[in-house]
């Protein structure tokens, strides 16, 4: 992402991932991590890898060699002990939208089903028994979407919800329950915060989801695997956001073309992403995803 992002470290510490302090060491600031990884990613992408490598040892000399993670980010730190700043670092690019979520409420609705993408991948994978997986998409609602969205909830007037998020993403994801019990009251702090928008607002921030939905696919898989596990598990989530709310738009002011493009995108994006743990090979091309999602843009585009 290019704004600013808040790192949760554990409950009452902000710490910039990729700065000369400990990943564990709670410092109580905000500071600004620019488009850095953040702790849990590198652990969930080494999770994948033994999980997929079962006692070949290649989990854990991907795990030791900082082949786990994402391009440039696994390893934390560079040469001399200094942290590495890596390749793409983070998600970048996830954001949502260019336009301001204060003012336009299709990127304001984007970001929301961007954060309710998150949590949603986040209980798929705590009911797999899988929570080193589930750990960074915890986070993800806080470090990636609550700050851009700070203004938009103040200017809507709706009731800031940044320390649930904050409990979310520091709590345990071993003790499934509570953080599921966690989750549920930030799914209804989101539909809260959605409250009043129309149909076309949501129709284009819906448009915004699913393109977002598939850049992270194409960013995650090459060649029909996975090459970038947390990618390809955002837009797992992004696109079970996309199915729920695309239900309630169905008829709903929205015409017969543009809700068929629409069920036709998603239809195509969940096939592509058919569980939170991906399957070893055989995943599809990109260039399927993201025709899709142009169909469902242009019919919307009058919108």
């Amino acid at each position: 992402m290019n704004h600013r992002r808040k790192i949760w470290m554990g409950v009452g510490a902000f710490v910039l991932a990729g700065s000369a302090a400990s990943a564990g060491t709670a410092t109580g600031e905000l500071v600004d991590a620019g488009p850095r990884i953040y702790a849990g990613e590198a652990q969930a992408e080494s999770a994948y890898l033994i999980a997929e490598a079962g006692e070949s040892g290649e989990a854990g000399h991907a795990a030791e060699t900082g082949e786990a993670g994402e391009s440039g980010e696994a390893s934390p730190t560079s040469e001399g002990g200094k942290p590495s700043e890596g390749g793409e670092g983070g998600e970048g690019g996830e954001g949502g939208a260019s336009a301001d979520p204060a003012t336009d409420d299709a990127a304001y609705f984007a970001e929301l089903l961007m954060m309710r993408g998150h949590l949603l991948t986040a209980q798929a994978l705590l009911d797999a028994g899988e929570p080193d997986m589930a750990t960074p998409h915890l986070m993800h609602p806080l470090v990636e979407h609550y700050e851009p969205l700070e203004a938009a909830l103040d200017a809507r007037s709706v009731p800031e919800f940044e320390e649930l998020l904050a409990a979310i993403g520091g709590g345990d994801p071993a003790n499934a329950s509570e953080v599921s019990a966690k989750m549920t009251e930030a799914h209804q702090a989101i539909d809260r915060a959605a409250d009043g928008l129309d149909a076309s607002a949501k129709a284009r921030g819906l448009v915004l989801l699913l393109r977002e939905a598939a850049q992270e696919y194409e960013q995650g898989v090459k060649d029909g695997k996975v090459e970038k596990l947390v990618e390809y598990q955002d837009a797992y989530g992004f696109v079970l956001a996309a199915d729920a709310v695309l239900n309630g738009l169905s008829g709903a002011e929205i015409s017969a073309e543009a809700t068929e493009a629409f069920h036709g995108a998603v239809q195509t994006l969940k096939k592509a992403l058919p569980t939170a743990t991906p399957p070893a090979g055989g995943l599809v091309d990109a260039g399927e995803l993201s025709a899709a999602v142009a169909r469902a843009e242009l019919a919307t585009s009058n919108l």
